[in-house]
């Protein structure tokens, strides 16, 4: 009988007697004789790049081998993969399965016993057989001045990326702080519409690939450009514009260090960061400063005083427009020359009788070689004051020093300045003590009565 036959019904009749029988004798199938067992199944998902970097074109296969007990000797697969007459205990692969299917089923069975069979599910490896990596976005910040060079507060910059790596998809995603772009093609430059204003400091952006939703670049600072609001400049000098008929040996020393937005001492690479000077006319040396020192600047080639030229500051990273514009004055010939004293006398202030406050009174003539040049200024040392505080070119101007200055023995030093703001010399002149004042009266006339003597003063 055949094993599958669960049950059979007999009737037993006796040869010689129809009469004796048993109908209806129910028979048990035997166990079969052999079991079939799929009792070894070992299998793997494969993932394949198809040669290329495209995640589109990847693809995925089983790896399957099979082994059980009471088989034949071969099995079928059918389901989502099919295959006939494969050998037990053989590894074999299977299937070009698109990458967009997560997960496929086969069922294998004996080829002889169609009983002796087990299906499995089988997962895909990955959404990519190749592990996608953002390596570099290339930036390109570019500054723009909006078309008024001067004017620095409206100016703003731009954003270009062009992002790289390995295993990329076709498209990505740029996300800011306050902007998301998608569908983004590899392979050319993109700018991103937007203009970021330079007042408002540097740009946080990162990006995603739009098919490896896991492959995403680390978050990146872009620098915004430097905004240079002022030179921070002071003219110490204008060495030889007076002393040398040659304008092409004066050499006008300006020191400078520039303040504005976005300026880091240091870079990335912890190194300091840079200016650039450039002269609208002549040279400059050196031809570039470091931000937060004071750098002095000779400069040299321009037209001879008074006059004036521009000179223009440059990031060393952003020197496109957005620059920085500063007009640079020559001054003409500042010569003040030796100041002539007259009529030095000592002053009693009015008290001849109190010697301690007596002052050293005088007259000084100061000439400038620069007539363009009209006034000056004074200052005394010593602790003591001087009044009047200025004077006029050319003048003879009286001038009184504090109390005390006269007949104590000191000699005071007094400083001419030029009052214009022009790159002059300081003159400076001695003032001898021109002794006591020769009316003084120490000690009064004794007359009869009461009366009051001040010795020195006291």
């Amino acid at each position: 009988m055949i094993a599958n036959v669960p049950l059979v019904y007999l009737t037993i009749q006796d040869v010689n007697d129809p009469e004796c029988k048993i109908s209806n004798f129910e028979l048990e199938a035997p166990p079969a004789c052999s079991t079939c067992d799929l009792n070894d199944i070992v299998f793997t998902s494969i993932c394949n790049d198809n040669n290329n970097s495209n995640p589109a074109d990847d693809y995925w296969s089983i790896s399957l081998n099979v082994k059980g007990i009471g088989t034949s000797g071969s099995y079928n697969v059918s389901g989502d993969i099919t295959a006939s007459s494969l050998s037990y205990g053989s590894t074999i692969v299977l299937g070009n399965i698109p990458i967009n299917t997560t997960s496929i089923i086969i069922t294998i069975t004996d080829s002889n016993n169609a009983l002796c069979q087990q299906a499995i599910q089988v997962e895909r490896p990955g959404a990519t057989c190749t592990e996608c990596a953002i390596a570099f976005m290339n930036p390109e910040v570019n500054c723009i001045d909006n078309g008024t060079p001067t004017d620095y507060s409206d100016d703003y910059f731009t954003v270009s990326l062009l992002p790289t790596g390995n295993y990329l998809g076709s498209t990505y995603q740029i996300i800011g702080d306050n902007f998301n772009y998608s569908g983004i093609p590899y392979g050319t430059s993109y700018q991103i519409p937007m203009n970021f204003p330079t007042s408002e400091g540097d740009l946080r952006v990162f990006i995603r690939d739009e098919q490896n939703s896991g492959c995403i670049s680390l978050n990146k600072t872009l620098n915004a450009p430097v905004h240079i609001i002022s030179m921070n400049k002071n003219i110490l000098e204008c060495q030889n514009c007076c002393t040398d008929a040659n304008p092409a040996n004066d050499v006008l020393r300006v020191s400078m260090n520039p303040v504005g937005n976005n300026i880091k001492l240091v870079d990335g690479l912890l190194n300091q960061t840079m200016y650039v000077v450039d002269p609208a006319v002549g040279t400059v040396t050196p031809a570039f400063g470091f931000y937060g020192t004071t750098t002095v600047f000779e400069f040299s080639g321009f037209p001879a005083g008074p006059s004036d030229f521009d000179v223009t500051l440059r990031d060393s990273l952003f020197d496109e427009k957005c620059h920085f514009i500063e007009n640079l004055e020559v001054p003409g010939c500042c010569q003040i020359e030796l100041p002539i004293v007259t009529n030095l006398f000592c002053d009693n202030n009015g008290t001849p009788a109190k010697i301690t406050d007596n002052r050293i009174r005088l007259t000084l003539l100061v000439n400038n070689t620069n007539g363009a040049l009209s006034n000056y200024n004074v200052s005394v040392n010593g602790g003591t004051t001087i009044s009047p505080t200025n004077g006029v070119y050319g003048v003879p101007t009286q001038y009184v020093l504090g109390p005390g200055t006269a007949g104590g023995g000191a000699t005071f030093q007094i400083t001419v300045t030029d009052a214009s703001g022009q790159v002059c010399n300081a003159a400076l002149v001695n003032i001898p003590d021109p002794g006591n004042c020769t009316n003084t009266t120490e000690c009064p006339t004794i007359k009869c009565g009461s009366v009051i003597i001040q010795v020195n003063g006291n």
